[in-house]
């Protein structure tokens, strides 16, 4: 399958849940990616994508993407209790 570029974000965010769905999450991350360059503000995409990074192991980039969270939503607890599990996964 090969990625296209919708320029409605609820139907972006439909496929890339898909893509996940179906495992593929490469697929998935290219529309959160163009998502966020459309709409920096939707943290549904935000998430996911720090989800996929923590998959794959690549807790830097899982911990950017829920700090952007937490600069437009300081409190938000889903957030903040993910770069708890985070740290925790980081402790040898």
């Amino acid at each position: 399958m090969r990625y296209e570029e919708p320029q409605n974000i609820p139907i972006a965010l439909s496929l890339a849940r898909a893509h996940l769905l179906n495992n593929e999450p490469q697929l998935a991350e290219q529309y959160y990616k163009n998502i966020l360059k459309q709409d920096p503000g939707v943290l549904q995409a935000r998430f996911a994508l720090a989800d996929i990074y923590r998959k794959k192991g690549k807790l830097d980039l899982a911990t950017d993407q829920l700090e952007k969270v937490l600069e437009r939503e300081p409190e938000n607890i889903k957030a903040l209790s993910a770069l708890g599990d985070m740290a925790l996964e980081k402790e040898p």
